[in-house]
């Protein structure tokens, strides 16, 4: 792979080339369920869903350049009820490379970063964050929680309450060795599937940017 710099033609990365191997299982705490005469369909789970993975990059296989492992760990849940302040969303994953012998920058651990007005969707995305500056070669910690309000206080201006718009506040957080503690606050509004954000940055308690973001989801 040959990646050139956008203001010449010097090479950003040199050229390598990557074979790796990704395993991962997730677990629900699902114990319903119900039987068709096709088979069996578990039912939604009230609890966490937890995540494993290990990615092993293997050198000298077709080539192969990358010799390095990552270990990682999530747990997630959508669409928590609670009550009248509408649902809670959440995410949040650590990783390690346990080696590093070797891998370059598309082998390192990349985050759902945005810098454009259109931003895209997902409880495990960023507002503002760069897109490729914080990528890691060594460990992380992120973090993502999102409350969707479901309309409880804009429910209670008449004007307002037509148009059945529903208040979303999200954090979101990264430390890396090199970026600490970076963190999101983003505050805005949705209709349907369309929302408007507002979202400021902060690391180590200086303001790094705000901007707005509009999101379509077509799910």
């Amino acid at each position: 792979m040959v990646i050139f710099n956008l203001t010449g033609n010097a090479l950003l990365f040199p050229e390598n080339q990557s074979f790796k191997v990704t395993l991962r299982t997730t677990y629900d705490f699902s114990d319903k369920y119900e039987t068709f005469p096709s088979g069996r369909r578990y039912l939604p789970s009230p609890y966490p869903t937890v995540g494993l993975s290990y990615i092993k990059g293997i050198k000298g296989v077709l080539g192969s350049d990358a010799d390095y492992g990552l270990v990682a760990a999530d747990i997630s849940k959508s669409n928590i009820k609670t009550g009248v302040l509408g649902n809670t969303s959440f995410y949040i994953a650590t990783g390690k490379f346990i080696n590093n012998h070797s891998l370059y920058y598309p082998d390192y651990k990349q985050f759902a970063g945005n810098e454009a007005l259109l931003a895209n969707g997902g409880i495990n995305t960023f507002l503002l964050l760069n897109y490729y500056t914080f990528s890691t070669n060594t460990e992380y910690i992120e973090g993502h929680l999102e409350q969707n309000f479901s309309g409880f206080i804009l429910n209670k201006i008449p004007l307002l309450r037509k148009l059945k718009l529903k208040e979303i506040f999200d954090i979101n957080y990264l430390s890396t060795p090199a970026l600490k503690n970076y963190t999101e606050l983003g505050f805005g509004v949705q209709y349907l599937n369309i929302r408007l954000m507002y979202g400021t940055s902060l690391n180590g308690g200086s303001n790094i940017r705000s901007a707005l973001r509009l999101e379509v989801s077509f799910k």
